[in-house]
């Protein structure tokens, strides 16, 4: 039923009576879950997960989603996926601090658990604190065997060395992340910031021209292309 109303939420112009409710059955169907199960980590989490996705439509979804982590939290207290979606709905309430004590947590569980890393490593970044985010990330990488989160973190730790002016560290991370996918084309594009930065232009322009073909009528990607020319 979630599904089903992402989907039909999606559309250009969504049947609002159809997707309030198929959030109606969503939740009816996981207070079955719980109650049949209260003791089940999978049904707190799920309740918690609908909860969550429909924050910005239900009132008091936000509340409802922070109690059913928690009691999931209190069933499995080291899951890193709970702990990290408890800290993000901590942001959400302003509670930068409580948040920072759950994304802490779940690396403290699972050092390699990217999307604690991710987030903790941009707070040290706004802070200037950029060897300590570096480190989360290649703490991570080192064990992470997940391509897609794999990508996210080669890319942002290749972000975090070019704004450093490390740049071959940063072109050893975009290029990790395109041997993964070639097609990423946030990497493509950081790769030919490296090499405009090196006077490598026409290579450069290659890979600019590679991610106009994959977004196709990107302005600031044409209008990249038209300054190198």
């Amino acid at each position: 039923y979630l599904y089903d109303f992402t989907e039909e939420a999606s559309k250009e112009s969504p049947d609002l009576e159809v997707a309030s409710g198929l959030i109606q059955l969503a939740v009816a169907e996981s207070k079955k879950a719980v109650e049949t199960g209260p003791n089940i980590v999978a049904a707190q989490e799920i309740s918690a997960i609908i909860y969550r996705e429909i924050q910005e439509v239900a009132d008091g979804a936000t509340d409802w989603a922070r109690s059913s982590f928690e009691k999931a939290l209190a069933l499995e207290p080291n899951n890193p996926e709970i702990l990290t979606e408890l800290g993000k709905l901590k942001l959400k309430a302003e509670n930068k601090e409580g948040a920072l004590v759950m994304f802490e947590r779940a690396l403290l569980v699972k050092p390699d658990y990217m999307e604690a890393a991710l987030i903790l490593a941009s707070f040290d970044g706004e802070v200037g604190n950029i060897e300590s985010a570096i480190q989360r990330l290649k703490t991570a990488l080192a064990t992470n065997i997940i391509p897609d989160e794999r990508i996210k973190g080669h890319f942002q730790l290749g972000v975090l060395y070019y704004n450093n002016q490390s740049y071959e560290e940063a072109e050893a991370q975009f290029m990790a992340a395109l041997r993964i996918l070639p097609t990423h084309s946030n990497s493509l594009y950081s790769l030919g910031l490296v090499y405009q930065k090196w006077g490598k232009l026409e290579d450069a322009l290659r890979l600019f021209e590679r991610v106009l073909e994959l977004n196709p009528g990107n302005k600031d990607v044409m209008e990249k292309i038209k300054s190198l020319k």
